[in-house]
Parts: C-alpha cells; structure tokens; sequence
C-alpha cells in the first residue's frame, strides 16, 4: 500500500469511503463510469421501494432518470476545479451553482466603460490597461471594491479544462463529466448491488488500474502482471457469480510514462517504393492489436466499427471541404466502392469536442482561415488515425521564413533574401511543437515558454541615396528585388525595380478576377523602412526563363503535377477559362525538379503538398510552399491523386495488416453516445437559368380591330395573319416617328419566328400625360390627337444552349454533394417553377442531373405562379417610391453622369462601326459566323438602337440601367466577336479626324458621330478581320461604368435603410417564405431527409436575401451578392442525435449559404468555349450554424410585419406536398423500372 498516500492527494474524501484504489492516469472521456442500477429482487429486477445504499434512507423511485437525479444530489460531485480556491472543501448542490462559481470567481472578465476597448481575461493586462489609457492605477484595495464594477463572467460557454488540460467548446457539460464520473467511480461496492452493474464498476476499476493513457501500447498481459497478487485468474467473472462477495481487491497505481512528442502515423511514412508496410511496421500493428483490452461482459458493438473495410474523413470547414476540388477528390475515393468518406462539417468542426467527431481510419485536415488546427491536432492524438498530411508541420507553413529556414536545410536552392525581422521570429504554440519541428528538420525555434529570440532582430535598417539598395544588419540586397510580408497568409507582395529600370514598383493582387497585378510608378520606398514595427522578407528578382511561373502539386513524393502559367510581373493581365481560373499548361519536370518535389513532400510531412518554382538559367528555385491544396480543373491530376491515396489507403488496411477500424479501446466512450451532425434535408431557391434578354416597343395604333382582339388581360394573339399585320405597320411607324429606325424589316422576322414575341394592350386611349411621359407627345406643342391605343410588343426571354450545360453541371454538382452528405436527400425530392420558360427549361435539366435521371415523369414539377412569379401591388409600389428616393441622392448623380458619359462615347464608335457594315453584305458573317437563340445582325443592331434610345430618354430608370448591363453581359458571352468589333475605336488617318482614341479619358460629349466620321477612309475587306485594328478601350470603360451604377442600384433598388429593404423583401417573398417555413417544420417532423427546389426569377430571389438574411447575427457577407444565372440561396436543416438513457434527444441547427451563381466580375476576360458555359460558383455560409428554433421563431415573426392582397396569399401546398409523395414515388419508381427494363 505504499501509493495510498498518493491516492488521498489526488481524490479527495467521498461521502463514503470506497474499497478501491484507482489509477493515477485517466484523461478526459476515457473513463466512462454510469450510475450504478438500483438494487435488484431475486429475479433480477429492479426494485422500486427500497433502502438507498447512499443516503441509507427509505425512496420510491420508479425510472432511471429519478434513480441518477437521486444519487447525483446525494454524492455531490462538483467542486472547484481551481487550487487555491477559498471554497475548494464546498460541495455544490448542482451543477448550476457550481459553474456559477467557477465563471464569476475565476473565468471572469475585466473590462472599462469605454466603448470599443477591449476585454481581458487576466487582471494584470485590466491594471496595466487602466495605467496606460486612463491614467488610472489600481491598488489591490481599489480593485477589491471596484470588482463588481469591472468584472463579470466570460460570454464564452468554451475554455480551457483544468482536469485534462484539453480546450472544450462545452466548458460545463465537460468538467461536469469529469467531476461527475470521479465521484461515481469513489462510491463503495455495497452487498445489495449486485449484477451487471456490479461487474461494470469493477471493469472500469481494472481498466483504470492497467491502461497507459492515451498513448498507451502495452498488452493485456503487462497489465494483468501489473496487478496485485491478490487478483486471482477468474478477475471479475467471479465478481459477477452469485454467492459470498471476495475479498476486496486492490489495485496498483500505475505509473503514466512520459508521453512522447509526435503524432499518429503519416502517410509520408510509408514505403513508397513498394506501397507496402514493413515487417517491422506490421509486428507493431499485431502488437497493438493484442494490447486491446478485453471487453468484460459484452463484445463491443459492429457499430463501432467502419461498415466498409476503411473510413475516410476529411476534416475541412464546407467552404473547402464542398468544393469543387474536394467533391472531385471524394467521389473518386468512393466510386470503387472500397472506402467510406466521411465528411466532418462545420458544425462537428467548430462546435462539437473532438471526443465527439466522427471515428475514421484515415485523416486529411485541410487548413483555411477560421479551422481550428489545434482541435484536429488533438483528434489525431486522440483517435490515433492514419494522417495524410502532417499537422503539425501545417502550422511551419504558415511564416515564411521558417519556411524557407526548412528549405535551407532540405538544401533546396531558393532565392538570395535579406530578412528584416523585429517580432523576434516566428513562435510556436507550445514546446512540444517546437521540438518536434526540430526533430522533423533541424530547425530549432522556441516555445511559449523558451526565452530565446529565435531569429535576430534587425538593429538597423537604411537605404542607399538612390534608393536602390537595401541594408540591414550588416547585408544587402539591390533591387529589383520581390518584398514578401512573413506571414504566409498575407499576399500583399510588392516588386521594386532600379531607377535604371524606371523605377517604380508592381503589387501583384491575389485572387482579383482578370487581374494579378498592378503598376505603381510612385512606389519606391520598401515597406520595411516606412513600417518600423513590421518584419518583411525581400528576395532577389529572378527572371523566369519564357516568363512563366511553376507551379507544382504532389501526391508522395512520387507523383507530381506541374503547370505553367504567365508570370504577374509581364502585364499583369490574366487570361481565364470558363471555370474563372487563371489559363495554365501542364508542363514536364526535370529529373532534379523530381527530386526537389519528393524532398519538399517529406520534409514538410505533407502527402498532399504544392509549392511554386521559378526556373532561370539551368536553376530551378523554390520560392514558396503552400501545402495541402489541389490543381484546378484537371481530371487526369484528380484520377491519378485518387489513385495514388486509394492505394496507400487500402494497402495499410490488408492484405497483411488485420482491419479493425480505428483504435478501438475498452475504455473508450463509446460513439454512438457522442453527438453525430447529418444532414436531414434542404430547401433551396434557385434563379433561372442563361436567357436572352427581354426586349420591348412601345406603339400606338387607332385600329379597332387590334382592340377588339385584346383578352381582358390585355394579350392579343398573333397566330391572325391581319393582326400582325396591323402590329408591322404601327411598329414601322413608331420606330421610324419615334426612335429614328428605318429597318424595321427585323420586326416582321420577330414576330413571325419568335416564340416568345406576344402583344399587349396597355390602355385605350391613353391621356395626354401619359403620351408626353413616353415621349409620344411633345409637351412643348399641345394639338388634338386621333384617339389611339398603347400596345406593347415584347420578345426575348429565350433559353439559351448555354443554360443546358449550366444546369446539367449544377445538379451533377450537388448530386455528389448531397451524395456525401447524406445520400437519402435524393429520395423525396420536390420541385417547383415559375411560369416563364427559363424557370421551367432550368428546372427539368436540374432535375434529371440530380436525380441522375435521363428523363423524368409528366407533372413531377409543379408550377407554382403564386410563389415564384407574381409580385404584389404593394411590393410594386415600394418599389417606385424607392427609386424615387434613390434618383435623389447624389452620389447616384455622380455614377449616372460618369456612366452617360461613357455610354454616350461608346454609342458614337458602334454607330460608325455599324454604319460601315450596312454597305457590306458579308461583313458581319465574316466577324461572327454563329448566333444564338436565332439572333443575327439586324436584330443584334435594332436591340442596341432601342437600349440607347431608351437609356437616353430616362436615364434614371432602375430598369433602363440593369438592360445596359444585362445585355452588356449577355454578348460578352454570346456575341463577343461582333461586340468588340463594333466597339472597336478606328485607327485615325489625320490628327483633326478623331477624338475617340485608343486611351480617350471621359471627355467632353459631342454630337452624333455621323458629322465627325465622314472623312475617314472607306473600309476594306481587311477592316472586318484584320488582328491590326487599334482596340479601343470603349467597350471595357464602357461596361466597367455600367456595373459600377449597376451594382449601387441594385444594392438600393430594394430599399435604401436598414427598415425599407426587409419590408419590400417581405412583400415581395412572403408566400415563398412561409413555404421555407413549412418545409422545416416537415423536415423536423418526418423521418426522412427530403429536398425541396424552387426555380424563381431574380426579384424574389433578392427579396428572400433581404427579409431572411439581414436579420440574421453576425453574418459573413458584407454586401449583396449579385444573383446571375442559377444562383442559390440554400436552407439546410441538420440533425444531432444523443443518446441518453430516457432515450435520444435530438438537437437541430440551420446552415443558410448563398451562391451568386454563373457569375464573373469581367465576362470580358473570360476566354469562351462554343457551349458559352459558366459554372456556378459554389455556396459560401453566410453566418455560423443557427439554433434551429431562434431561427423558425425569427421568421414567423416577420409573417405580421407587412400585409399582402388577400387574392394574392398562395395556397398551403405543404399540405398538398404530403398527398403527392406517394404519387410522385411511384412515377419515380415506374421510371427507373422503365430504364432497366
């Protein structure tokens, strides 16, 4: 008994004193001890009137629940995890109480008055705040009497664990674990507790005596011998038999051996040679598994172990993790079917403790802004998966100059540098990390607790008079040289150039559309020596052979992927493909760049790793490491990455190596008590698919047979010979009186082919106003008018080739979404459409994509004109009063002036362009060969006539300035050849001819070109193909004006307070968010995951932003998106289950995430294929997961905050929903019986 004393320092005195001795090593959820059952009758069951073995008192308790409740308030196991404590020796009643003391006594926060100062957790940092901002210094007395004042608990429920040391997003439920499974463990074994409860605290008890902690390999059999000679061979199958208790046993303190530095096993440690384990490897594998303790009653459960012979987890937040890279990367791994994928998510990332993440045999951890690195590190450590890239050396990355520091001692060549460093070098989290970097590389840096500086400190820092010369520390550096901030994350780098070189600098932009970098003549002083607190690393300036950078992906140290791509430095012009990525080649290594690519691989422990490389001369020089990340856009990378991850994945598991899913331990907790997020079903909004723009005239007509033709909607049918007729002849008046269009010959082709052209009446015999509104009347001049009618022509609003493949790869996309997600989402799906034919093209191809259907049956989608096409009277008149609002401000002024301004000198280029092309019968087949939707120059050339004279005639109109930007848009992707052409500013023959040149600036405004262009020369042949023209900077100025109005339009066309936007969102989305509301509260209720799908246009889509999405907290998006084609605002409704012992209880949570769709800054810089074909951008969260009832109450708040037509509230279709599942299940059934027959 010679560890006694040991025993009493670390538990203290129980109400009753226990027969047991206990380990001195458990941590955390390791030990899993339940209240014991009540006392039991002969028979086995348990007794409702008994004698507490406790208290020793008579109680009546008839459920498990009142039984623990009972003994709980009787051991009372909360105390005071802080030494030092004046009411350590308290025992608090309940847990309420006792966390109570622990946030207000000590894990409080102080804090000042003062608005925006911040808060500390220490009160020295308070006393010194107070000394050095407020002239204020606190003595002990003043801070005792001013505590109340200063101090008050943390906000956060997460924080450190003083018992295991381990963070916890769950402070309370945590330490409360601990307290209350130390107190249970000390309860004595008493005679009347006998049975299955019994046995499981005396095998608790031996677990606790033989493990090793966490860490721990040895056997079974060491632990029996660790034993003291009083156990006896039966242990506690003899406890568990009915007749005279044994004698007690006693156990030995075991000693916890020191726990090595390091983590599980890496993947950069396997043999990739042979893609096999060594001998050595599989003995300890076979060692291992022998050490497993046994279970003492029950073998553990099958579900604890992976249902496939390997389980993958991919730890990554969903901006990753669901992105186009990762789901190409996943669904590859299980498209063999031999491995499982699971997928962590944010909500088990951010919020859950790692004992509760999900079990895996292989671990890949992606690291991006927000990724709690240190929890993963701790699951690893935990779980003891197989780690594909290492965690620890993740975090090396993250400061350049150690990351360099490593590449030194790898002697890897990288580029001569000149480091200014005054933070003292980079630092680590903890000295364990410190040394195991060490280890890893041989670079040694310091610890949290270490007092060396690390790097030295720059003492002295100057540059030459010429300023091209950098000193510090007693070296130099001349420019050109590249200035890179340390921190890894920070990509505002800057190239200096010598004065001999002009001087001036270049910041390369990262990740700014068409763009990667930017010229400033006016740079010339380095940052180091403006910034005297900021460290920054400067390399000398290599010139790239062929101007191009490497870039460079591995997968082990024997696959590589290079690709090429043009260096920032040339232009700083970026060409994109369709995907918005930036134009690379794949290119060749050399044998030495193989071998640069498998030393970075392994010394960084990085399976999957990329890094960037210049090649100059014969030299080949690294100059970054970027770590986990993947090649855009390349299938035969992501086949071979696959490959080459299934192998090492499937080779670890067998056939030599025995599968027993992750380390699975006796004294583990087991899994199916922890929390488990999933996915229980989504509603969605997406707008329609790529169209052709709508276009309209505006006529008038006397004829009383058109009138009489009119519905009592206004629509007239153009399927009568004369009442087209009468449509061209009113239409050739109005374009010929009105706009000054004389080929009118375009509106006869409109109405006879298209199938969207359609006529309407607007009103019979409108007012004299009305006509001088529209400009059909001059105000100036009143003379009697023959009675006439206004009618509308409209046409356009035509799917499009490209809204095919938009829509096709959307629903793939989220079909290997959901797919890893939560697979049983694509058995009841429902959607829904508005009237027009986009919403309805878009949603039949999206459906047969994301069922994986090449057709699906008649009426599975429903039209639904009440939810997703009508907009109320009273959202319309909101919406005039807002623009009105809206014209008034000035600084929308100021954007139109600029925006008429370049509009106008764009109008003058396409009017002499277009002049010239009149004369040529083949010009405009010899610019554009192919058109889209039916379009072809005439028709190409009457839109534009119409949208500036329209534009021109009221330029303040919300509408007229989105038509700009929409047909702008439009024929970047589908009309790019002819576009640029006609904007094309001529190569001037005299200097007195043009005024519109190359690099015009805004200008002063002039009259229509026609009198200015008379001189030029007559076009040739050459003048419609010739690569020589002089590319005017008309169309870019012109469109980059357009958006900018555009987009302070549409942030304000809604609403322009903080009160006028969720009001008209409201009223224009309030029967589609009363039908979001409905699907959650099925979704909760049923048991099945469901999807539901509504295909609408863009004004309800920005009315649902606006009523739902700005009443959210905290949320991540700044400003509006834009909402292109197929653009998605998503629900997603998760589902956590727990096991309790009165039975699980559920928990739930929303994710609210928002795409702006097949959306690009510049469809300019967009290189296009012949499919015209944009993907969709993926979601992006817009706040942390939200409380599944705060966020239902929210919104039904909002349903009385405005009022609607009683004509227009919709209908409940959830009810609807309910009797069409069944119908809708047999169609899909029928149909797929169909395919396989």
């Amino acid at each position: 008994m010679e560890h006694a004393s040991t025993e009493e320092q670390l538990y203290a005195p129980s109400v009753a004193e226990s027969n047991s001795t206990v380990a001195s090593s458990y941590t955390g959820k390791e030990l899993h001890v339940a209240v014991l059952p009540r006392p039991t009758a002969e028979d086995g069951t348990e007794l409702e009137d008994f004698e507490c073995p406790y208290c020793m008192l008579m109680k009546t308790i008839r459920t498990k629940h009142q039984w623990k409740k009972h003994v709980m308030e009787d051991i009372q196991p909360y105390v005071c995890t802080f030494s030092g404590c004046d009411m350590s020796e308290q025992l608090f009643e309940n847990r309420e109480q006792w966390f109570r003391h622990e946030l207000s006594a000590h894990r409080a926060t102080w804090y000042c008055n003062e608005d925006g100062h911040p808060e500390f957790e220490a009160q020295i940092d308070f006393i010194k705040h107070m000394s050095d901002y407020h002239d204020t210094r606190l003595t002990e007395q003043k801070l005792q009497l001013s505590k109340d004042m200063f101090q008050r608990p943390l906000k956060s429920v997460g924080g450190k664990c003083n018992l295991c040391q381990m963070f916890s997003s769950r402070l309370k439920s945590h330490v409360s674990r601990h307290l209350e499974q130390v107190a249970l463990f000390a309860l004595p074994r008493n005679n009347e507790i006998e049975g299955s409860g019994k046995a499981e605290l005396d095998g608790c008890s031996s677990r606790l005596g033989g493990s090793r902690g966490s860490g721990s390999q040895s056997s079974s059999e060491d632990s029996d011998d660790k034993l003291a000679p009083s156990q006896n061979a039966a242990g506690e199958e003899s406890l568990a038999t009915e007749g005279p208790e044994p004698s007690p046993q006693t156990y030995s303190v075991v000693e916890e051996e020191e726990e090595q530095v390091g983590v599980p096993e890496l993947a950069m440690g396997v043999d990739w040679d042979q893609l096999g384990m060594t001998k050595h490897l599989q003995a300890e594998e076979k060692q291992s598994l022998q050490s497993l303790p046994q279970p003492t009653h029950e073998a553990p459960s099958n579900k604890y172990s992976p249902a496939r012979p390997g389980t993958v987890g991919f730890c990554a937040l969903d901006i990753k993790a669901r992105s186009r890279q990762s789901r190409q990367l996943l669904t590859r791994q299980l498209s063999p079917g031999e491995l499982e994928v699971v997928v962590f998510g944010d909500k088990v990332i951010l919020d859950d403790d790692v004992e509760d993440w999900p079990l895996c045999d292989f671990f890949l951890a992606w690291y991006s802004d927000g990724f709690p690195l240190e929890k993963a590190i701790a699951y690893t450590r935990l779980r003891k998966p197989f780690v594909v890239n290492d965690l620890w050396m993740q975090s090396a990355l993250w400061d350049r100059r150690l990351c360099l520091r490593i590449l030194d001692k790898l002697q890897v060549l990288t580029p001569k540098r000149l480091e200014i460093n005054r933070d003292g070098g980079p630092i680590f989290a903890s000295t364990q990390q410190a040394q195991y970097v060490q280890r890893m590389t041989g670079v040694m840096l310091p610890g949290p607790e270490d007092n060396d500086d690390g790097f030295a400190s720059a003492q002295s820092v100057s540059i030459s008079e010429n300023g091209d010369t950098l000193y510090a520390n007693g070296k130099s550096i001349s420019k050109p040289f590249v200035e890179k901030p340390v921190n890894g994350a920070d990509h505002n780098i800057v190239v200096y150039f010598s004065t001999s070189q002009g001087g001036g600098a270049r910041r390369l932009l990262h990740k700014p559309s068409n763009k990667s970098s930017e010229f400033d003549p006016h740079c010339t002083i380095p940052r180091c020596i403006t910034e005297k607190t900021s460290s920054y690393i400067y390399e000398e300036f290599l010139q790239a052979d062929n101007a191009e950078d490497v870039k460079v992906y591995t997968v082990g140290p024997h696959y590589y992927h290079a690709e090429t791509r043009k260096s920032p430095v040339v232009d700083g012009i970026v060409r994109l493909n369709t995907y918005r990525r930036e134009i690379r080649y794949v290119r060749t290594l050399s044998l030495a760049e193989r071998d640069i690519a498998a030393t970075i691989a392994k010394g960084f422990g990085q399976c999957v790793c990329s890094f960037g490389m210049l090649r100059a001369g014969n030299r080949s020089f690294v100059i970054n490491v970027k770590g986990f990340k993947f090649a855009k856009d390349n299938d035969t990378y992501f086949d071979e990455c696959a490959k080459n991850l299934r192998s090492m994945f499937l080779n670890h598991l067998g056939p030599t190596n025995v599968h027993v899913g992750p380390e699975i331990r006796s004294d583990m907790p087991a899994q199916e008590a922890a929390s488990s997020w999933r996915l229980k079903g989504v509603s969605m909004a997406i707008r329609n698919g790529d169209h052709t723009p709508r276009q309209s005239i505006l006529f008038l007509s006397s004829s009383e047979f058109l009138v009489g033709k009119a519905t009592d909607d206004g629509m007239i049918s153009l399927e009568n010979d004369e009442v087209v007729a009468t449509v061209i002849h009113a239409t050739r008046e109005t374009l010929a009186r009105q706009y000054g269009i004389m080929h009118a010959d375009s509106v006869e082709y409109i109405l006879r082919t298209s199938r969207r052209a359609q006529v309407k009446m607007i009103e019979q015999h409108p007012s004299l106003d009305l006509l001088v509104e529209l400009g059909f009347q001059d105000p100036g001049i009143v003379f009697q008018v023959p009675l006439q009618s206004l009618f509308e022509l409209s046409w356009g609003e035509e799917a499009l080739h490209s809204l095919r493949y938009q829509s096709q790869d959307l629903g793939t996309s989220m079909r290997k979404d959901y797919i890893l997600l939560n697979k049983a989402t694509l058995e009841d799906v429902r959607v829904f459409c508005g009237r027009d034919k986009a919403s309805t093209v878009s949603a039949q191809i999206w459906t047969d994509a994301f069922l994986g259907h090449s057709s699906l049956p008649e009426n599975f989608i429903t039209v639904r004109t009440d939810l997703l096409s009508n907009i109320s009277s009273f959202a319309r008149d909101e919406l005039v009063q807002a623009e009105k609002k809206l014209q008034d401000l000035q600084e929308f002024k100021n954007l139109l002036s600029r925006t008429i301004t370049c509009v106008q000198e764009h109008q003058r280029v396409i009017d002499y362009n277009s002049a010239k092309l009149d004369g040529q019968s083949d010009g405009a087949r010899a610019i554009q060969r192919r058109w889209c939707a039916g379009e072809d120059w005439q028709l190409f050339r009457l839109r534009w006539e119409l949208l500036f004279h329209k534009f021109f005639w009221n330029h303040g109109s919300c509408s007229r300035i989105s038509n700009l930007y929409i047909n702008m848009k439009h024929d970047a992707f589908h009309n790019l050849p002819i576009s640029s052409w006609i904007a094309t500013t001529p190569v001037r023959t005299d200097s007195t001819e043009m005024s519109t040149t190359d690099n015009s600036g805004e200008g002063e405004t002039g009259p229509r070109p026609q009198s200015r262009f008379h001189i030029l020369e007559s076009p040739s042949e050459n003048d419609f193909t010739s690569p020589s023209r002089a590319i005017s900077s008309s169309l870019q100025k012109t469109y980059t004006a357009v958006k900018a109005l555009t987009d302070y339009v549409k942030a304000r066309q809604y609403g322009i307070t903080d009160d006028e936007k969720p009001r008209i969102g409201l009223l224009i989305s309030l029967p589609l968010l009363r039908e979001v509301v409905d699907d959650f509260e099925e979704l909760q209720a049923s048991g099945e995951a469901k999807a539901f799908i509504y295909f609408t246009d863009e004004s309800h889509m920005r009315g649902l932003f606006d009523s739902i999405v700005l009443g959210l907290p905290q949320t991540r998006i700044k400003t509006m998106p834009e909402f292109d084609n197929l653009s998605q605002m998503c629900f997603e409704l998760w589902e956590s289950a727990t096991e309790t012992e009165d039975g699980p209880e559920y928990k739930y949570s929303i994710q609210v995430s928002v795409s702006p769709g097949c959306h690009v800054d510049d469809p300019f810089s967009i290189e296009m294929d012949s499919k015209h074909f944009i993907p969709s951008q993926h979601r992006v969260p817009i706040a942390s997961h939200l409380d599944w009832k705060e966020f239902m109450t929210t919104l039904k708040q909002k349903y009385n905050t405005v009022q609607l037509p009683k004509e227009f509230l919709p209908v409940n279709v959830s009810e609807e929903h309910k009797n069409a599942t069944e119908d809708r299940a047999r169609l899909l059934l029928s149909t797929e019986d169909q395919h396989t027959s």
